[in-house]
C-alpha cells in the first residue's frame, strides 16, 4: 500500500504527508489560516507558532537566520518552548526529506522501474569453482552486486560471476548446477 500522496483523503494520509517539498521549500499541509487552511512554508508555520507562544526567537529575519537560530535552540531541550519549536522545525524538514525519498521509491515501484537486488554485500553466495573434473561448491561473501540488464546480475566475491551460472544464492542451487555439469551439462 502506497504511503505518499499529494491528495490525502484521510487523517492518516494527511499525517503521513503533512510535511512535503515543493520548489525547494518544505511545506506544511493545511498550516495556513482558517477558513481555507492553505499549505504554507515551514518557515511561515514556525513563525506563526513563535508568535502564538511569544517565544524568544526573532521572526523578523531571513529564513537563513531563522534556521541558524532554531539550530541553536535545539540545545534548549523540551523544557523550553523555544526548544520545542526548534524540535518541531527540525522534525518537519527531516520528515519532508524522508517523504521525498519514499515517494521516489514508491513512484519507481508503481511505474515498474524498481529493481529488487537479489543479494547485498555481506551476504553469502555459493560459487562453483575449480578445474574441470574437480569442481566444487564454496561459500563466498558478496563484495559487490552489479545489474547488467534483463535478468542478468554480476556478483563479485573473489571473482565477478554471473548469477545463476557460476554463482548461486543457495548452496542447494549451486550443488544442483554442479551435478548437472558433472552429468554432461555445461562445463
Amino acid at each position: 500500500m502506497r504511503l505518499t500522496t499529494d491528495n490525502p483523503q484521510s487523517n492518516c494520509d494527511t499525517a503521513l504527508n503533512l510535511f512535503y517539498g515543493e520548489d525547494n521549500e518544505v511545506m506544511v499541509r493545511g498550516g495556513g489560516p482558517a477558513p481555507d487552511y492553505p499549505d504554507i512554508t515551514l518557515y511561515a508555520y514556525i513563525r506563526k507558532i513563535i508568535e502564538a507562544h511569544k517565544a524568544e526567537i526573532p521572526v523578523d529575519c531571513s529564513d537563513d537566520d531563522l534556521d541558524d537560530t532554531l539550530y541553536e535552540r535545539l540545545f534548549d531541550g523540551p523544557g523550553e518552548i523555544e526548544g520545542l519549536i526548534a524540535t518541531l522545525y527540525t522534525a518537519g524538514w527531516a520528515f519532508a526529506e524522508l517523504r521525498h525519498r519514499l515517494k521516489e521509491y514508491e513512484d519507481a515501484e508503481e511505474s515498474g522501474r524498481l529493481i529488487v537486488v537479489p543479494c547485498k554485500p555481506g551476504d553469502t553466495v555459493y560459487r562453483i569453482t575449480g578445474p574441470h573434473g574437480r569442481k566444487r561448491v564454496v561459500p563466498r561473501e558478496v563484495l559487490c552486486v552489479t545489474y547488467a540488464g534483463g535478468d542478468d546480475w554480476w556478483i563479485t566475491s573473489t571473482a565477478c560471476d554471473e548469477l545463476g551460472k557460476t554463482v548461486f544464492l543457495s548452496e542447494q542451487a549451486a550443488e544442483e548446477a554442479l551435478s548437472k555439469m558433472k552429468n554432461g551439462g555445461s562445463k
